[in-house]
């Protein structure tokens, strides 16, 4: 039986949009600490699964660089997690992992967080670690390809359910 004496924590796990959570989000980055939340949406794969994933953030304390992963606040009021692709002195563009058609002129003062750590898949990732670091440069680099081939994949496969 639990020993009423000794000290205990519970931990809810609790869904909210982030559109409620980012106030607290902030505050907290504000005071110097991390924030981690479970992603949610299909824009970032194969690299974060939704539902499954998870991004720990800071707030961020320089201009962001190509390969950074933010938060950020649409001004349609959407949050997005992309990786920045571009960057001009505080205006970015953006893209997910999994689309084709990149998002400009997000500027800095729309980002929230910057994340440093991802949790895929239960394994703990740095964003400064050496593997993070080749996996971001190639994806990015990679994007056109990943294009035509993804098109040619779905030709193939209508083909064999055709044959």
């Amino acid at each position: 039986m639990n020993n009423p004496k000794s000290p205990s924590l519970e931990i809810v796990r609790q869904v909210a949009p982030l559109s409620e959570l980012t106030p607290f989000m902030v505050a907290c980055m504000h005071e110097g600490c991390a924030v981690r939340f479970t992603v949610r949406g299909n824009s970032m794969l194969p690299f974060l699964v939704s539902d499954r994933d998870a991004a720990t953030l800071i707030k961020p304390d320089r201009f962001l660089k190509k390969g950074d992963v933010p938060l950020y606040l649409r001004d349609n009021g959407k949050y997005v997690l992309h990786r920045v692709i571009k960057a001009n002195n505080g205006v970015y563009t953006m893209l997910g992992d999994a689309q084709h058609t990149t998002e400009p002129g997000i500027r800095h003062d729309q980002i929230i967080g910057l994340a440093v750590r991802f949790e895929r898949n239960g394994k703990d990732i740095s964003c400064s670690n050496l593997f993070y670091r080749f996996y971001s440069w190639f994806w990015r680099v990679s994007r056109f390809c990943r294009f035509f081939t993804r098109r040619m994949l779905r030709v193939l496969r209508r083909i064999i359910k055709r044959g």
